[in-house]
């Protein structure tokens, strides 16, 4: 939605498809737009944690590591597309924007109901 206002703008698939690359070349400078997502968890793999519950300030620590060691290796991933795409010259970018998007945890549960029938208590 954000590149809507761009009128040659070429996508270039990545190495891992984390990350979505985009080219402009309307006009000087050229421009690259990086996008992705990363989904951050309650918790870092333990499945057995029940949605609701206060799961302790341990648990959370590590949901956040893990998080923060997601945005990291992401970020990375991202630095290593430009590095790629750098010494090309079709590809090779004035100004790089990079969105990064982080995703809380969603369980079915949370969804609202769109059947439009209420469940009796």
């Amino acid at each position: 939605e954000k590149l809507k206002g761009y009128k040659k703008l070429q996508y270039r698939p990545s190495r891992d498809r984390q990350w979505h690359l985009y080219t402009v070349t309307d006009k000087p400078p050229q421009r690259m737009f990086l996008r992705t997502l990363v989904r951050q968890p309650i918790s870092s793999a333990d499945s057995s944690v029940i949605h609701g519950l206060d799961v302790g300030k341990d648990l959370l620590e590590k949901a956040f590591s893990f998080t923060s060691t997601s945005i990291l290796k992401s970020l990375i991933g991202a630095l290593e597309e430009l590095e790629l795409h750098s010494h090309n010259k079709t590809m090779k970018s004035d100004h790089v924007h990079m969105y990064l998007c982080i995703l809380r945890e969603q369980k079915l549960s949370d969804l609202p109901d769109s059947s439009g029938l209420s469940q009796a208590s």
